[in-house]
């Protein structure tokens, strides 16, 4: 899924934080964790980063897990691991 891109707004550090790491983490593994308190931006900052990895066309697993998952151990691995291969599966190594 590719979002569409709208204009932000006074969010230009934590822009600069994701595409930095998008630009330094597009050919290896690497996750990105946006956390903090209901309606600060964290989808408008994952939306963002969706779109710099899309553009430098980096592999991209998403997983955006909210508070009705918090009791289920593994919501957000198989939210991760949706709609993979087997042989997907196994190049991720230690499957």
């Amino acid at each position: 899924m590719i979002p569409v891109q709208a204009p932000i707004v006074g969010r230009e550090a934590e822009l600069a934080v994701v595409r930095r790491f998008v630009a330094e983490h597009a050919n290896g593994p690497a996750s990105l964790a946006i956390v903090g308190g209901a309606g600060i931006g964290k989808t408008t900052l994952w939306t963002q980063a969706l779109l710099a990895a899309h553009a430098a066309r980096a592999g991209l697993l998403t997983c955006r897990c909210d508070q009705s998952n918090a009791t289920w151990s593994f919501a957000g691995l198989g939210d991760l691991f949706d709609g993979l291969g087997p042989s997907e599966l196994e190049a991720l190594g230690g499957v």
